[in-house]
């Protein structure tokens, strides 16, 4: 595994920035980026050329200018980016805070746009699962998150689930999806976190697509608060039609800690 290291300064002056995805369209290499605006939880997603060293090149860094829809919406978060047919495209999730929860319980959606030189051509919410009512009626705080998308055939599919194996086909015309396959697999040797969260874009070797997935378990000794996320890779392969999980990390890639009630205690909610 190879690490890249990005210095911050060179992405958001003042602030932090977080969920990368990196792709290359002809001659650029894009770096895309979720940040935090200073002292919030408000975030926005950039991006920037890297240079062949995959250094940031000067004077090329931009945010995108998504739309607010639903109105309401706080965060653009965790920009997947990908090419169908030669033109880009970035999945991401958008979210809303619940007015009387500050930090504690957040609505999210998933949301698509096509771009091109760094400017928004299209936006687009898939209408699948929870997503087209995920802004409405607070006592359920509907939620879709961590959809990774691939083109496959010359489509746009996405990984909905991991287990089960969902996978969805998009079009972005009309926002409409449809379940192309479903297909569960024993996961029992995994004992990091019992829900497979999805991490990338699925990348083509060979037959397969490969991606990354995260999920956490909860940190007993210190609080409820407290998680220890786990991040692995998974591959999947068509085979007659359906898709299945062939191969899979049986130990975690890479580890992290998080508390956020203690992270919360260091911002300024000023929503």
């Amino acid at each position: 595994m190879r690490i890249i290291d990005v210095p911050l300064e060179h992405l958001v002056p003042n602030g932090r920035a977080f969920n990368p995805s990196i792709i290359r369209v002809g001659n650029d290499i894009l770096f895309f980026y979720r940040f935090e605006k200073k002292d919030t939880f408000n975030t926005e997603i950039g991006m920037v050329k890297l240079d062949e060293k995959l250094k940031p090149i000067d004077s090329t860094n931009t945010k995108l200018e998504l739309k607010r829809f639903p109105v309401g919406v706080q965060t653009f978060d965790d920009p997947r980016a990908f090419l169908l047919q030669n033109d880009l495209y970035i999945v991401y999730a958008k979210g809303v805070l619940h007015p009387q929860q500050v930090g504690g319980m957040w609505a999210s959606g998933i949301g698509v746009a096509r771009v091109k030189d760094g400017r928004v051509l299209h936006q687009g919410t898939p209408k699948w699962g929870k997503n087209q009512n995920y802004a409405t009626g607070w006592a359920k705080m509907q939620s879709e998150k961590n959809w990774s998308p691939f083109e496959y055939d010359r489509k746009f599919y996405m990984v909905y689930t991991i287990n089960p194996l969902v996978i969805i086909e998009y079009d972005p015309n009309s926002n409409r999806c449809h379940k192309v396959s479903e297909t569960s697999f024993n996961q029992s040797f995994w004992r990091h976190g019992a829900f497979l969260g999805g991490g990338t874009s699925m990348m083509k070797r060979g037959d397969e697509y490969v991606g990354f997935f995260h999920c956490f378990t909860t940190d007993g000794k210190r609080s409820a608060t407290s998680r220890t996320y786990n991040m692995g890779f998974y591959a999947i392969k068509n085979d007659l039609g359906f898709w299945k999980v062939t191969r899979m990390s049986k130990k975690p890639l890479m580890v992290a800690q998080w508390d956020w009630k203690h992270d919360l205690r260091k911002k300024d909610h000023n929503w």
